[in-house]
């Protein structure tokens, strides 16, 4: 991934920063601090693709509750539950949005549940761009500080990561194995 940012530069850093934006900000602020990208770009492209992630999960929500199949199925499964969430995001939007965006493995949820509830995008993008400037500014800026230290910590990273690496290949060779002879003893 890192080879990948330094050798693309910046269309690297925002094509993965769009799926995995709080590890790649703290990565594009070390990259910052070594020399190998300018601060200020980063922070405005980082900003910008976590903007487009949430607009990607704005409108998945927003057209799979459009979806007549998926529709049904949301409104049948979850028919009490919908006005609840809708009181939740119009009574506590701030707080909604700040703690959505913040909350990393369940963001994506409750973004996809503002466009399925049919919350309006630019009130919704009026929250979240600038939580998203604050939060992807921070990520950057740890990053940054801890720039000098990647030299360091990579010497320690490398060796176990390799071993984790070894590891699972052999533990995927293993299981393959196994069922292939399983599968030799079924048939005989």
């Amino acid at each position: 991934m890192l080879s990948y940012i330094i050798a693309y530069k910046y269309i690297g850093l925002i094509t993965l920063a769009i799926f995995e934006g709080p590890i790649i900000s703290v990565i594009g602020g070390c990259l910052s601090k070594l020399g190998h990208l300018e601060l200020p770009l980063v922070i405005f492209l980082l900003v910008t693709a976590d903007v487009i992630s949430d607009l990607i999960y704005y409108h998945l929500g927003y057209y799979s509750a459009k979806n007549k199949t998926l529709g049904k199925l949301l409104n049948k499964k979850l028919s009490n539950k919908v006005e609840i969430f809708k009181t939740i995001w119009t009574k506590h939007f701030f707080f909604v949005v700040f703690f959505g965006k913040l909350a990393y493995g369940i963001s994506v949820p409750i973004i996809m549940s503002a466009g399925a509830l049919n919350i309006g995008l630019k009130k919704f993008l009026s929250y979240s761009v600038p939580i998203s400037f604050l939060q992807t500014s921070t990520m950057v800026f740890v990053g940054y500080l801890l720039g000098e230290m990647y030299y360091i910590a990579i010497d320690y990273l490398l060796y176990p990561l390799v071993f984790f690496s070894l590891t699972l290949v052999l533990l995927i060779f293993i299981i393959y194995g196994v069922k292939l002879s399983a599968k030799k003893m079924i048939v005989k």
